[in-house]
């Protein structure tokens, strides 16, 4: 439980500690979702089974930021 945690960016090498996980609670965490949150998205996306409540800091769901929307961080 990662919860209220003040959890702004999850970088990539810290995934890793995650590999036996179901669940992911990470709610009340104001979750910055600009490019850097690229890394984390794919990682959720690549396993649809684990449960996350994961929120940006505008209150979107991190799992439903689109491809789309992330592509733009390629052309910078």
């Amino acid at each position: 439980d990662l919860s209220r945690n003040n959890i702004s960016l999850i970088e990539e090498h810290a995934l890793g500690n995650f590999t036996e996980t179901s669940t992911l609670n990470l709610d009340s965490n104001p979750i910055n979702c600009d490019c850097s949150i690229i890394p984390f998205w794919s990682w959720i996306i690549q396993r649809a089974s684990i449960g996350t409540s994961a929120k940006c800091s505008d209150g979107t769901y991190v799992i439903s930021l689109r491809s789309s929307e992330l592509e733009k961080c390629n052309r910078k």
